[in-house]
Parts: C-alpha cells; structure tokens; sequence
C-alpha cells in the first residue's frame, strides 16, 4: 500500500475514535443533566463548552495528525465516529452512567425529601399559630 494511503485510513480511523469519545463525552453531560437539574440557560453554556472544545479537538486531530491539513473525509469520520458510538453503544453507555450515579441519585432523593418535610412544615407553622392566637383572642 502507498504510504499516503496509509496516513489517509490512519486519519479516517483517529478521526472515528475523536468522534467516539466525543458522544461519550456529550452522554456523560447529559446523564449529569439528569441528576442535577439545569436552567436552559446552563444547558445553553454547556453546550456552547462542549462544542467549542470539540472543535478544539477536531483541530488538534488534525494539526498534528495531516499536518493542519482540513480533510473533509476527516471531518465526516468524526460525525460517523459520533453516529456508531449512539447507535451501537450508545444506550449501554448510559445505562452504565446512571449505574455509576445511582448513589448520586438516591443522596438527591434522600435531600429532596428532607426539603420537602422541612418546606411542609414551614407552611403548617404560620397556620397552627394564626389558630393558636384566634383560640387566645375568644
């Protein structure tokens, strides 16, 4: 095999793996969006991070693996990259985040819970004295 040929398939197969861990990346961001509630405007600086470092990535693949050379077929492996790891992989990984966060969760839960107990009582309190000064009051 030609040895440019061999530097074209060595890029098409780096630019597959960037994209790869690219999704996996973007599914960890989304799995922790799930366990901590955002604001649409965190989302949308989440986003904006995520994606300006991808495109970092995407240059630093480039730059040092064809030179700084922009190569569209290189580009597209990423996006394909992306697309094998969502459609093949995708779901597992997800479950295994949420395995991994599960005791995140249930900590969540545990604090929620004692919020709500703490706000329930918080509103029983105004009212329990508003009754206690009408019964001093007759």
């Amino acid at each position: 095999m030609d040895f440019e040929i061999v530097l074209e398939v060595d890029l098409f197969f780096w630019s597959a793996v960037t994209g790869v861990c690219l999704m996996a990346a973007y599914d960890v961001i989304r799995a922790w969006r799930r366990l901590l509630i955002h604001k649409k405007a965190a989302v949308i600086l989440e986003d904006v991070l995520f994606w300006t470092l991808a495109a970092v990535a995407v240059f630093l693949l480039l730059f040092f693996q064809n030179n700084g050379i922009i190569r569209w077929y290189a580009i597209a492996a990423v996006g394909i990259g992306m697309l094998v790891f969502e459609v093949l992989l995708g779901q597992w990984f997800i479950k295994f985040i949420n395995f991994l966060l599960k005791p995140l969760q249930k900590m969540r839960k545990k604090y929620r819970i004692k919020k709500m107990k703490k706000q329930a009582e918080k509103q029983k309190q105004p009212k329990k004295q508003k009754q206690d000064k009408e019964s001093v009051n007759s």
